[in-house]
């Protein structure tokens, strides 16, 4: 089995691997007075909302100094593409700890104006969010966490991202990113799959909450008479291997 490893060195207390990117074109609409925050993409809104096609991009970067985070949306289609909002939150996140336990919630103590915004990304074009982490690692104990980033753009629901994040002391951390060809061979349960590795083992690896709806979607449609290959991107924690990344190979 050949692994494609990458080793990233944080001078810092948190992990994040990501890509670059810039940004769209912004044309606000309207506003309204304040409302409470929403945990989740806000998307019920009375009527039907169309889902967003767009893909996500993580980048980690240093601004000033300081070690944050980038959530984009990106357009990848050849038309326009109308990113809207209902109020002034962009995204929201929250982190998890090795039991798959909520430790935090970005949106649970803040307050959201009303306002709807429209956002228009032309092809290859970005729409970018600062994810900063410093509010939420004084809260956190020292350990291995998975923050799940989704965006709160109407029928953007779908649009998540997930990444591994340790808490810790030291002053220099080491996270081991892996990427692996295996065969799905199917789900184990709502949150980990079962796969064949190109040594012809059989493992058991977890899903983070970005992939789980890949996953479930290749289950409905497996052949069990020619199983489905996917290419992963995965870290490792106490031993478990999380996936946070998924590609079917084609036949």
């Amino acid at each position: 089995m050949k692994l494609n490893k990458q080793i990233a060195t944080v001078l810092s207390s948190v992990f994040l691997l990501g890509a670059l990117s810039a940004c769209g074109s912004t044309t606000d609409t309207g506003s309204a007075p304040t409302t409470g925050s929403k945990v989740e993409s806000p998307t019920d809104t009375g009527t039907h909302v169309e889902e967003l096609k767009l893909s996500t991009v993580l980048t980690r970067q240093i601004i000033d100094g300081k070690l944050t985070y980038k959530f984009s949306l990106r357009n990848d289609q050849d038309e326009e593409v109308n990113v809207k909002f209902s109020s002034t939150q962009r995204f929201d996140y929250v982190i998890k700890d090795n039991n798959n336990q909520v430790v935090y919630t970005y949106s649970a103590d803040k307050m959201f104006g009303e306002m709807m915004t429209e956002k228009t990304l032309k092809k290859g074009e970005f729409f970018d969010s600062e994810i900063d982490l410093s509010e939420a690692v004084p809260q956190l104990d020292e350990g291995e966490y998975t923050v799940e980033v989704v965006s709160s753009a109407l029928g953007g629901e779908k649009l998540k991202e997930s990444f591994p994040v340790i808490i810790g002391k030291a002053e220099e951390t080491k996270v081991e990113m892996l990427e692996e060809t295996v065969t799905f061979n199917g789900l184990q349960d709502g949150n980990s799959i079962e796969v064949l590795n190109d040594a012809g083992d059989i493992e058991a690896m977890r899903l983070s909450e970005s992939v789980k709806e890949f996953f479930n979607e290749l289950a409905e449609k497996q052949n069990l008479d020619t199983p489905d290959k996917v290419h992963i991107k995965l870290y490792l924690a106490n031993g478990q291997k999380n996936i946070v990344g998924a590609e079917k190979i084609a036949k």
